[in-house]
């Protein structure tokens, strides 16, 4: 029996009370009142964040919202299986995992090409040098090549949706690789879901052309693929396809071998599977798509020589606070901004909605993604941030506010490690090795306060005050915290044989750098002379 991924179950999740299950996709409104699904249950971090995306694409392509009033509508009173079922039913034959015809993210008309080990569609899975060279220490090989239909089924969409370089005419995703995917959470799937779905006219308004009308047009493997080599092939631009091909890019040619399916415990999920699958056909030269793509899931920056808007991606250090600037209120300075369900959550206030039937915590950001170097996967980050809204009129004030504590924390983060590699080297210009264990100890104990300061700066400018005294208590959380890491580290980095007069003179650099009257530090704070002595 072929899976097919609108009415079998085979997506895990948990519920409020804890309970495990695993559902179908137009199961989750069940319970809703008793006991709500709250979770995605992947066995792997970057599967829950394709199943998330999974949803919401399902839902903007099968029950798009006319208008706000319509999201609002099932926001409050959210539908009953039933009805999800019937949206979802007349896209069943389109999702189905195996058989003869279109199979779920695979070329329909691949019969040669290389065969290789279903381990390969794991970003994280080492190259062909890699285990050539036998340097495959910490990620070994085919470990996850037997593979049950759930997790081929998810495998397959997160590579195509993550798709990184993978050699010549191995094309990225859409959004290039391993980009940045931002998704606002609710207190149960359905919301989470639901609050990540735009009416028609804004995702259509992104790009892709809505007069497109054939399936094909939104799910690529319906049709032979649009292959792109050098001479002959073409790319895919926005005008060449519906804009919902968004959430369905599928740049790889691939095509699994359901031939020679096995049986037993499954690579990924470690479950007993009467069917295992093993290897799959590849080829280069799939899906190139170019051009101004927008998806609806992730902050973008723009390219200052072409315009061109460019996905963001995570980079090495993780997601914290310091990119809270351009993934929650957009950052004017370099020129980033919120991804497009983001900015429509502010702009339509879908935020009263929300906070108005959110039964624990208030919504949060979650993002996540592969750091990528070129096909290498070097990390998966995942990180929620707090949503805060203000009224209207102080938002463009509130921007430039919290525009102001990222940039003294980042002044701060270096002031403290170049104050410390000073105390550990005496020559620390030629200091060479990974120095970011301390910002990211910096990071991490600042991130209260800078949350609890962001908190304050609202109640502040709402109610008309001046929010310099409280930039002035954020730069004494700063130079708290990094006085601290400074006092901890300096005498425990053991590269140099500790100097005590060199510590003494780091830290005093460090001190004086940080005081309200330093020029650098008033002028990212805008603190006024007057006060300096206070």
């Amino acid at each position: 029996m072929t899976l097919n991924l609108i009415s079998d179950a085979w997506i895990p999740v948990r519920r409020r009370s804890g309970a495990r299950e695993i559902i179908a996709p137009w199961q989750m409104t069940t319970d809703l009142d008793k006991d709500p699904i709250i979770s995605l249950d992947a066995p792997r971090p970057d599967f829950n964040g394709s199943f998330i995306q999974f949803f919401i694409g399902l839902l903007q392509t099968a029950a798009p919202p006319a208008t706000e009033k319509d999201w609002r509508t099932w926001f409050e009173e959210p539908p009953p299986p039933e009805i999800l079922r019937q949206a979802f039913s007349p896209f069943e034959a389109f999702f189905a995992l195996g058989g003869e015809g279109p199979r779920f993210m695979q070329d329909m008309e691949l019969s040669e090409g290389a065969e290789v080990s279903l381990a390969n569609l794991l970003l994280e899975t080492p190259g062909g040098n890699t285990e050539r060279n036998n340097s495959d220490l910490f990620i070994k090989r085919g470990r996850s090549a037997h593979q049950c239909p759930a997790c081929l089924a998810m495998a397959l969409y997160t590579l195509q949706t993550n798709a990184p370089s993978g050699g010549v005419g191995h094309r990225t995703s859409l959004r290039g690789g391993g980009p940045l995917t931002t998704v606002i959470m609710a207190d149960t799937l359905w919301r989470t879901a639901w609050v990540n779905v735009l009416p028609r006219p804004s995702y259509e308004a992104l790009a892709g052309d809505p007069g497109k009308g054939q399936s094909s047009d939104i799910f690529p493997w319906l049709a032979p693929c649009r292959t792109s080599e050098k001479n002959t092939g073409k790319a895919t631009t926005p005008l060449d396809v519906h804009p919902l091909q968004m959430y369905w890019g599928m740049p790889r040619r691939i095509r699994v071998d359901m031939d020679h399916a096995g049986q037993g415990v499954c690579g990924l999920c470690g479950q007993n599977s009467p069917t295992l699958f093993r290897t799959y056909l590849t080829k280069n030269y799939g899906v190139n798509y170019d051009g101004a793509w927008q998806h609806p899931l992730s902050p973008y920056g723009r390219d200052k020589k072409e315009g061109m808007p460019l996905p963001r991606h995570p980079q090495p250090g993780g997601l914290v606070y310091r990119h809270w600037l351009g993934l929650v209120v957009s950052d004017q300075e370099r020129g980033i901004r919120p991804a497009a369900v983001v900015a429509h959550y502010f702009n339509a206030r879908r935020w009263r909605s929300v906070e108005k039937n959110q039964s624990r915590q208030l919504p949060r950001l979650w993002c996540f993604g592969y750091d990528m170097d070129n096909m290498k996967a070097r990390c998966w980050y995942e990180s929620t941030m707090p949503l805060v809204h203000v009224q209207e009129e102080a938002a463009g004030q509130f921007a430039t506010e919290t525009a102001r504590l990222v940039g003294a924390a980042n002044l701060v983060a270096f002031l403290l490690r170049s104050n410390l590699k000073a105390a550990w080297f005496k020559r620390p210009g030629d200091a060479k090795g990974d120095f970011s264990f301390t910002d990211s100890r910096f990071w991490q104990e600042t991130e209260p306060g800078f949350y609890q300061s962001v908190e304050s700066i609202v109640r502040c400018l709402e109610s008309g005050g001046d929010a310099e005294d409280l930039r002035r208590e954020w730069l004494n959380i700063l130079r708290k915290h990094a006085l601290g890491i400074f006092d901890d580290l300096s005498q425990g980095g053991r590269f140099d044989a500790p100097d005590p007069k060199r510590i003494a003179l780091a830290r005093r650099d460090l001190e004086r750098a940080m005081r309200p009257g330093s020029k650098k530090m008033a002028r990212l704070l805008v603190l006024s002379q007057d006060r300096q002595a206070a």
